[in-house]
């Protein structure tokens, strides 16, 4: 069957029969280190007709505070791709989704490239 996780009515995530795990792309960036994202890439098997957005979310605590923020939404129709010449840091505890939305249902994916530097300066 299929698992479908949800709170107060909202789905977060769902693994359907024959998959075997999520299709989520969450990443917490561990205490005393900084990730720093060099490439993202979108794809979708649309044709080129339909609605594709590649967004990413994320969600920084900071002296007990959370701050959400879409750090970006980009539509795009069968392909995004961004090589950051500085990549983009996030911070200790913080909450990284990279999400894929379709105007139909199509297969997607994301791919993701970045390095995890501990906060002293070694990898």
């Amino acid at each position: 069957d299929t698992i479908v996780a949800t709170n107060g009515g909202v789905t977060y995530a769902q693994i359907n029969p024959g998959t075997g795990l999520s299709q989520a792309s969450i990443y917490t960036v561990p205490a005393g280190y900084t990730f720093y994202l060099n490439r993202a890439q979108a794809f979708t098997t649309n044709n080129g007709a339909q609605f594709c957005t590649y967004r990413v979310w994320s969600r920084t605590f900071v002296g007990g505070v959370s701050t959400p923020v879409v750090v970006l939404s980009a539509p795009f129709t069968q392909a995004y791709s961004s090589t950051r010449i500085v990549p983009r840091g996030y911070p200790e505890k913080t909450d990284i989704q990279w999400q894929l939305m379709q105007s139909n249902a199509a297969p997607g994916s994301i791919q993701l490239e970045g390095t995890l530097i501990k906060n002293d300066g070694s990898l």
